[in-house]
C-alpha cells in the first residue's frame, strides 16, 4: 500500500467538532497525519496515526522563513493556507519515506480515504485536487518544489507569500501552475464542498461548475464510511463521498457515538435511517432559522468584503488575475 502523510498546521481555536473529526482520521488508520500547532496538550492522548510537532505560530513562521530569502508575511491566521504547497519544502524531515504527502482541514469530516486514493489511482497521478481544503502530491523533488516554479499563467509564490493574498494553495496558483508544468492532476469531484451562504448543506460550485445545484444535502458516517444523501423533492440519491467540507459553519454535537452518526444543519446527532420523513422533518426544524441565518452569513460577507478591499494587495491581485485570464490560467470560477 502507498504510504501518505497529511499535514494540518493549525493555530487559533479548534472547532467545536474537533474531537469528530480526530474519530474520523482515527478510522483512516493507513495514513499518517502531522498536526503543526500549540493547541494539542495532551499528544499521548490522539490516536496513533497522528503525530504533532509542538511549535508556537511564531516558532512557525520562523521555520518558513529560514527557506526564503525574501520576507514573508502571516500577518493573519487565514495566511497560513498559502504556505501549505511548501510544507514538505520546509518540513522534508516529516515527509522522508513516504511515497505521497498533502495537506487537509479540520472543517471537514473525511470519509474512507482509501476507498477513493486507491494504489491504482496514486500511481496514475502526481496531484490530487485543486481545493485548499485537501490536496496530495507525489514525494518526489519536483512536486516538492513545484509551488516554486512561475508562469505567467499564475500567481508567484514570492507574491503569495510575502503579500496579504488567498488562493495560492489552488486555482490561481498551485493548480495553473500544475497544468502549465503538464502535471497529471486527479480532479474528480468525489467530495462535497458545502456552500456556507444558505443553512441546508447545499453543493457549492466552486471550481465544479458542473456540480448539480439546488439538491438539499445530509450525510451518514458509518464505522469511516461517509455518504451524501441529496433530496430534489422527487426523489433521494446516494453517494459514498471522500469528505464534507463545512467551511465557516459552527456545527453542534448531539451524540455520543463517533462511530455512526448523521449530519445535519449545523449538528452532528444521533444515527437514523435517512428517508423522506426525516427530510421533511428536518426541513421543518430548520425553517424558522433560515432569514436569519441568510441575514447573519450576508452581513459577514459584506464586511469582509469591506475588509479586503481597504488593502491594496487586493487590488493588485485583482490586476494578476486578469493577467492570468489573458494567458490562459483556470480564474476562480474554474474555467
Amino acid at each position: 500500500m502507498k504510504s501518505i502523510i497529511l499535514f494540518m498546521p493549525y493555530y487559533g481555536s479548534l472547532p467545536s467538532y474537533f474531537d469528530i473529526w480526530l474519530s474520523a482520521i482515527k478510522m483512516n488508520k493507513s495514513i499518517d497525519f502531522c498536526l503543526i500547532t500549540d493547541l494539542i496538550s495532551n499528544s499521548k492522548a490522539l490516536p496513533s496515526n497522528i503525530r504533532v510537532l509542538n511549535i508556537n505560530l511564531s516558532e512557525f513562521k520562523n521555520r518558513l522563513q529560514e527557506k526564503f530569502d525574501f520576507k514573508i508575511s502571516i500577518d493573519n491566521l487565514g495566511r497560513i493556507s498559502q504556505f501549505r504547497p511548501a510544507l514538505s519544502y520546509c518540513f522534508p524531515e516529516f515527509v522522508k519515506g513516504y511515497d505521497y504527502w498533502g495537506f487537509i482541514e479540520c472543517d471537514l469530516i473525511p470519509g474512507n480515504i482509501r476507498h477513493f486514493l486507491t494504489d491504482e489511482i496514486l500511481e496514475s497521478y502526481d496531484k490530487f485536487f485543486k481545493l485548499g481544503h485537501f490536496q496530495i502530491f507525489r514525494n518526489t523533488k519536483r512536486m516538492n518544489q513545484l509551488f516554486l516554479k512561475e508562469h505567467k499563467s499564475a500567481l508567484s509564490y514570492k507574491f503569495a507569500f510575502s503579500k496579504n493574498v488567498l488562493f495560492f494553495e489552488e486555482l490561481l496558483g498551485m493548480h495553473n501552475i500544475a497544468q502549465a508544468e503538464c502535471v497529471k492532476t486527479y480532479t474528480d469531484n468525489v467530495f462535497s464542498d458545502i456552500k456556507a451562504s444558505e443553512l441546508w448543506f447545499t453543493r457549492s460550485q466552486y471550481a465544479y461548475p458542473d456540480v448539480r445545484q439546488g439538491e438539499k444535502c445530509v450525510y451518514e458516517y458509518v464505522d469511516g464510511n461517509l455518504y451524501e444523501y441529496s433530496f430534489d423533492d422527487e426523489s433521494i440519491n446516494k453517494r459514498e463521498v471522500l469528505y464534507a467540507h463545512f467551511q465557516k459553519r459552527e456545527m453542534e454535537i448531539r451524540t455520543n457515538d463517533f462511530n455512526k452518526y448523521v449530519i445535519v444543519p449545523n449538528e452532528f446527532v444521533e444515527y437514523q435511517e435517512i428517508n423522506e420523513t426525516f427530510f421533511s422533518k428536518v426541513n421543518k426544524d430548520i425553517e424558522p432559522k433560515l432569514e436569519k441565518y441568510k441575514t447573519m452569513k450576508e452581513d459577514g460577507f459584506v464586511k469582509a468584503r469591506k475588509d479586503r478591499y481597504r488593502q491594496v494587495c487586493w487590488w493588485q491581485l485583482a490586476l494578476i488575475r486578469l493577467r492570468i485570464r489573458r494567458n490562459g490560467g483556470t480564474d476562480l470560477d474554474g474555467k
